[in-house]
């Protein structure tokens, strides 16, 4: 695993540099016409839903003497959900705006388009996210980070954006993406699990979204450093360790790496061939353990706890999955569980990956 990070290391030099007037590609495909066209004059922006905090001190789900971080605590939990709410349905709600501007043709809901950065603005201007964090915070931060530049993203080259708006926005969500490089580059914060592969993703995302090579690179690097954690069995020696959560988590830990690995496609990288193909061994171990968990069942000594893999947000990867490398498999269980839809991960990944058959 040593010599794979070293190689990591050199290999991000080597990613495909990008001209300065050139533009970072979206990981998700654009559809030729996902459906009936928007008229301009229907359409009035509601109210922002939510106009974001700076701070981000949230109530952790787990009881700090659990090893396994495997046993939610029930109280603890609900609290969170409270905690959290009006940041989920913000996050949900904007991307609903920005999926339907995404795929419109012909193009004619460039007024959802600005009605998503208006809400951005919002938060924008309260410096959302950029107070005190605890350590609940700093995932939720690189979280919704991800979610925010998705959304950006999917409206960046709208030419109707307002200017003074847009350029607020773009100098949040670069703050917000520095914020979380000093979260996970700092000595306390080098345990490389799924969080630090989701600090990944949002930061190359916003990279992408601001066309910001050194955001992207930062994550990139830190993509292929994740290949190297993956065993010759498939799976994720830290994940292993969550007990009757081990398949959650190595679910919840592929989601971003796939997430990556579009990315570097999208722009000239493919991360799918790193270390031989290991992340397929990752998907194929995640795959095959949604049918049976026996073998993680086995390896941990837990029964595998299948509550939440099962949802569609944590199932939403297989869509991207499938967009790249369909399979029986992985159509079955998209027409089992679509829509596929993950706030995470820019939103309806049915619709915005919709290339396999």
């Amino acid at each position: 695993m040593i010599l794979i990070r070293l190689l990591a290391v050199l290999m991000v030099f080597a990613l495909p540099q990008q001209a300065f007037a050139a533009q970072l590609q979206m990981p998700y495909a654009r559809p030729a016409f996902a459906g009936a066209t928007i008229s301009e004059k229907k359409f009035v922006c509601p109210p922002v839903p939510s106009k974001g905090t700076p701070d981000l001190v949230l109530t952790g789900i787990y009881d700090k003497n659990d090893p396994e971080k495997d046993d939610a605590n029930a109280s603890n939990k609900a609290q969170y959900r409270k905690e959290t709410r009006a940041m989920a349905q913000f996050e949900n709600k904007l991307l609903a705006l920005t999926n339907a501007y995404y795929v419109a043709q012909p193009n004619t809901a460039a007024p959802k388009a600005r009605c998503a950065l208006a809400w951005m603005h919002e938060w924008a201007s309260k410096n959302a996210m950029l107070g005190t964090v605890n350590y609940v915070g700093i995932s939720v931060r690189h979280w919704t980070l991800a979610s925010l530049s998705s959304a950006y993203g999917q409206i960046r080259d709208e030419e109707s954006l307002n200017a003074e708006e847009n350029i607020k926005v773009r100098a949040w969500l670069r703050a917000l993406a520095y914020a979380v490089i000093a979260d996970y580059d700092a000595p306390k914060n080098k345990r490389e699990n799924n969080l630090a592969y989701w600090a990944a993703w949002s930061v190359t995302m916003t990279g992408i979204a601001l066309n910001d090579y050194n955001l992207y690179q930062w994550g990139m690097k830190r993509g292929m450093n994740a290949i190297g954690d993956i065993a010759a069995d498939g799976t994720l020696p830290l994940e292993m360790e969550r007990g009757s959560k081990a398949l959650l988590y190595h679910q919840f830990a592929l989601t971003p790496l796939l997430m990556l690995a579009e990315a570097g496609v999208a722009n000239g990288f493919n991360m799918y061939d790193l270390n031989n193909g290991y992340l397929h061994r990752l998907a194929k171990r995640v795959l095959v353990g949604i049918e049976t968990p026996a073998f993680f069942q086995s390896r941990t000594g837990y029964e595998q706890d299948s509550t939440e893999t099962l949802s569609a947000g944590h199932m939403a990867w297989i869509a991207v999955y499938h967009a790249r490398y369909p399979s029986y498999r992985t159509r079955v269980l998209i027409s089992r569980y679509q829509p596929l839809i993950s706030r995470r991960l820019g939103g309806d990944m049915t619709l915005l990956f919709g290339r396999g058959s």
